[in-house]
């Protein structure tokens, strides 16, 4: 079974951020247990920070080692861990002590054992899904996604971002009555992928989308499909003028229609091995749980790194004792050992390829919040039929929404 090996270190801090912890052996200790681990022959394993505030060590927020770095490398002072403590990152990391001239980020080991597919080069196919509400005049759900038809406006995400899927009387409801589905996307003029090491450049996305769902999966499966369909005038930032600003219609009476638009599409892969290395892409929100109303959006994209542990299937009795009583039951769902935070929702997971095996659907439910379970891409590839036979012939705003389109445009002149 999976084991738990645990190095802390104690002592006076010296000038602050335990630098003489570091130099009075702990920094050598880390070291030499790192290099025990990798030359050790058929041994997979994973690094992980633990938060020094959490009072036990069983139930402490922990932080995938390539999150820490990408702070680091950020020079941020601090991290937050899922209970809110900030930790000074000079306790996580020996290289904050170091100047920025002494460090070699070539040489640092992002993540043992997982060198895949560039991060970099996905980040732009990862989309910010949130849901505007117009009451509020404030984005209430946010979750992520990923374009899977560039030339469509096709996007995959959880069901969960935007419906009620928990109470069996409101099932598949909105989760705001007067709502805007708004999709964030990477620009690509401010982020490239191409970049060295050595340049920092955060991938952040700005609402520029309205979108509308096209097909869910219902009971059996938490995802859904959008139709990107207007654009905004304006890229935003903070989502507080999305009802504000004029939108252009985007013409949906060709397959390549979107190719202006320049999306960047992942690839999709059906195919998964247990143990496989796989990486979770999305916004993290910093909070934990389902979703919650956000004051403040993050429109960074964010990774944390894991494996698959198995396929699951539902069993037909329960599926058939169940379905009855309105509440999500997955006929299908793939279970991966994955550390992820609230905001991930929605979000592709994949593997060292780069392929999307699947969406992130929820975390584990008994506590072990390094359990997740994920929409197969099997799945999901049912509902992107389902959405692309029911686009065939155009869809048209409705009444309502044409006039008020009209409405902010008259308004904006």
């Amino acid at each position: 079974g999976t084991k738990r090996l645990v190095i802390s270190g104690t002592g006076n801090e010296g000038d602050g951020g335990g630098i003489n912890i570091w130099r009075g052996g702990y920094e050598l200790v880390m070291k030499t247990v790192d290099r025990v681990m990798h030359e050790f022959s058929g041994l997979e394993f994973i690094k992980q920070a633990i938060c020094p505030h959490c009072k036990q060590i069983k139930k402490a927020h922990t932080w995938d080692w390539s999150r820490i770095l990408d702070y680091v490398k950020a020079q941020h002072p601090t991290i937050k861990c899922s209970r809110n403590h900030p930790v000074d990152l000079r306790l996580l990391s020996s290289a904050c002590h170091q100047s920025s001239l002494e460090r070699n980020w070539s040489s640092i080991d992002i993540h043992p054992g997982c060198n895949g597919f560039p991060i970099r080069t996905l980040f732009r196919g990862v989309v910010l899904v949130g849901l505007w509400d117009r009451d509020l005049r404030q984005i209430a759900y946010v979750g992520s996604g990923f374009v899977a038809d560039k030339t469509r406006g096709l996007v995959v995400t959880a069901a969960h971002v935007l419906q009620n899927l928990s109470n069996p009387i409101h099932f598949g409801e909105m989760l705001v009555k007067n709502y805007i589905i708004t999709v964030g996307v990477i620009p690509e003029e401010s982020y490239n992928d191409q970049s060295d090491g050595d340049t920092i450049m955060k991938p952040t996305a700005m609402f520029r989308y309205s979108a509308e769902i096209v097909v869910d999966g219902g009971q059996f499966m938490d995802a859904c499909i959008l139709r990107l369909k207007t654009r905004f005038e304006e890229d935003v930032c903070d989502g507080n003028t999305i009802d504000e600003l004029p939108e252009t219609i985007l013409p949906q009476d060709h397959k390549s229609c979107l190719k202006s638009e320049k999306l960047k599409q992942l690839k999709m892969s059906s195919k998964i091995e247990p143990d496989e290395r796989i990486r979770i892409i999305g916004f993290n929100q910093g909070q934990e749980g389902l979703p919650v109303r956000f004051a403040h959006v993050n429109r960074v994209a964010d990774f944390a790194h894991g494996a698959v542990i198995r396929m699951f299937n539902a069993c037909d009795h329960v599926r058939r004792e169940e379905e009855t009583n309105r509440v999500l039951i997955p006929e299908k769902e793939i279970i991966v050992n994955c550390g992820t935070i609230g905001g991930f929702s929605g979000g592709p997971c994949v593997n060292l390829s780069g392929e999307v095996i699947g969406i992130l659907s929820r975390a584990d439910t008994t506590g072990n919040t390094q359990r997740c379970y994920l929409v197969p891409t099997s799945e999901f590839r049912k509902l992107l039929e389902k959405a692309l036979k029911k686009i065939k012939e155009p869809p048209v705003l409705n009444i309502v929404e044409y006039l008020e389109y009209l409405n902010r445009m008259d308004h904006s002149k």
